[in-house]
């Protein structure tokens, strides 16, 4: 398509937040291109230039050709439909994923679901050592689709009561109702953004400040995502400090549900294998980490063991 024809096509209602069509295009095109690369011998993914050239063409045409409403729930379907798809047919093709053995530590944690109410399809372990020696637990998916899994990792190198009580904490998120939230956050912040960036297309000194002589969508795009970050820097702070706080809440539920020794310890071992410092600046954490200072957790922590009656070291 030329440039006439783009600009021509950002007049009249529909044309004035095209921009959120090529929000949404670029990164439909980006997952297409990205799930249908050949793979060479070492599993890496790639993208041919010829390929990606044809893929930012048929990008091009669908900003041209969608009404800005309907993108923003085609985006928003788009991503409903990774949570269901992820777990079930993304996941597997980078990972593999085997049921949890049969015995304490399964025994332990189909006890902690059903004192926290939870439902999941399965239990799973995750080859995370192929790639990384960081531990890790979580859970993913909605609905019928929910299932929890472990870094292989995680299972190697903390006790069955220490996974347990990872899980609670994690199931401290969901039972909190922080995921929605986080979502709901996500999506309205989306709108905005886009809503921003269509407003941005039709603005010529926008375009004069970039040096662009007439509107260029991928101009526009790389333009806005470096300039987005000085207005949104101000938040950083309040969204780090909300972070915290679930974080908190989470432990929370987990010594409700668990041990919090346990935890207190896990953590301790969690922070050691992954690098994470244990003293970081006052000042960088304040305004940039989203989970507190491991000493901070566990003195928390250290309040209370409700569950098991005892003291964290």
């Amino acid at each position: 398509m030329r440039a006439e024809d783009e600009v021509k096509s950002a007049e009249g209602p529909a044309g004035r937040l095209a921009p959120i069509a090529a929000f949404v295009g670029l990164g439909l095109v980006l997952f297409a291109a990205a799930m249908t690369a050949p793979l060479d011998y070492d599993e890496e993914l790639y993208v041919s230039g010829a390929y990606f050239a044809r893929s930012l063409s048929v990008y091009r045409d669908f900003v041209s050709v969608q009404p800005p409403l309907y993108t923003w729930l085609a985006w928003l379907a788009f991503t409903l439909v990774l949570v269901v798809a992820f777990p079930r047919w993304i996941a597997p093709l980078f990972n593999r994923f085997t049921p949890l053995e049969e015995g304490e530590l399964r025994a332990r944690i189909e006890r902690l679901l059903a004192r926290c109410g939870f439902t999941a399809s399965g239990l799973f372990v995750m080859d995370g050592s192929r790639r990384s020696s960081h531990g890790n637990a979580y859970f993913t998916g909605f609905g019928r689709t929910k299932r929890i899994v472990f870094f292989d990792t995680l299972i190697e190198r903390l006790t069955p009561d220490e996974i347990e009580a990872v899980l609670a904490h994690e199931l401290g998120h969901f039972a909190r109702g922080h995921i929605p939230r986080l979502l709901s956050v996500r999506f309205a912040l989306a709108l905005g953004l886009l809503g921003v960036l269509g407003w941005l297309y039709n603005e010529p000194a926008f375009h004069r400040a970039l040096g662009l002589p007439q509107p260029h969508i991928g101009a526009l795009l790389a333009g806005f995502s470096l300039i987005v970050p000085v207005f949104t820097f101000p938040f950083q702070p309040l969204a780090s400090l909300m972070a915290r706080r679930q974080e908190f809440e989470a432990d929370a539920f987990a010594a409700q549900h668990a041990s919090a020794a346990s935890l207190a310890s896990a953590l301790a071992k969690l922070y050691r294998d992954n690098a994470s410092t244990l003293t970081p600046d006052p000042l960088h954490s304040l305004v940039y980490d989203s989970h507190p200072p491991a000493a901070l957790r566990i003195d928390h922590l250290r309040k209370a063991d409700p569950l098991n009656g005892t003291a964290v070291p």
